[in-house]
């Protein structure tokens, strides 16, 4: 209930803050708008409010929506650890690749982020899979003895 209830009032504080900060270029001269005490107290309370209430919807939100344990959920948490060691080489690589591209920055550095998590948890995969595969294959092969 209070999560719907923050999810509805959260846009007030933001909206505030918001007006707060281009409400000195409304008026006539806005190099000589006044500082008040008041609106240095709307200007705080405002952002604080803001910063509150969307943290408390983000923790919450992911409380509930992405605090689960299916397939792809686990196997993201068994990669953890091997994307945390490569993903500076991937960034690497990825970097290079789209240093080449003719795109503009702000569509290169989305596509380094995603290509770097995906590449590096494909990776991670194919590893830890191979190396499962390897293994009961070893297993399975029975061991060759030498009678003499």
């Amino acid at each position: 209930m209070l999560y719907n209830i923050v999810n509805g009032i959260a846009w007030i504080p933001v909206t505030l803050h918001i007006f707060a900060r281009i409400w000195p270029f409304f008026s006539p001269n806005p190099a000589e708008f006044p500082i008040t005490p008041l609106y240095r107290l709307i200007w705080h309370l405002s952002f604080y409010l803001s910063l509150l209430c969307l943290m408390y919807v983000m923790i919450v939100s992911f409380w509930l929506f992405l605090d689960k344990t299916e397939k792809v959920w686990s196997e993201l948490s068994r990669n953890s650890y091997g994307v945390y060691i490569i993903q500076v080489i991937m960034i690497g690589i990825f970097g290079t690749l789209l240093l080449a591209a003719g795109l503009p920055a702000l569509v290169k550095y989305p596509l380094l982020i995603i290509s770097t998590y995906v590449g590096s948890n494909l990776i991670v995969s194919g590893y830890r899979s191979l190396t499962q595969a390897l293994k009961s294959s070893r297993r399975s092969v029975p061991s060759q003895t030498c009678v003499k």
